[in-house]
């Protein structure tokens, strides 16, 4: 993977397993120039994991929601969006 910034500003090289550290430990968001991802803050029972993909215009976000136990397929999907 590419070197990403995750929330607290410090930079890494990713793996599925910093990525996962860094939402449960971290600032709950990693981040790269192409994409984020994220637990949403909502009820216990309702989380969601979002992915988030930034186009030319920053302005406007592509979103993809995945349930909790979705958490593997979210992962992949934003290593994939940093690339």
């Amino acid at each position: 993977m590419q070197e990403v910034v995750n929330g607290n500003g410090l930079k890494l090289e990713f793996t599925a397993r910093d990525i996962l550290n860094d939402m449960k430990s971290g600032s709950g968001r990693c981040m790269s120039s192409q994409a984020a991802i994220y637990m949403e803050n909502s009820s216990i029972t309702d989380q969601q994991v979002i992915v988030e993909r930034y186009g030319a215009d920053d302005r406007v976000a592509e979103t993809t929601r995945f349930k909790l136990t979705e958490i593997k397929e979210a992962v992949v999907k934003f290593m994939d969006w940093c690339k």
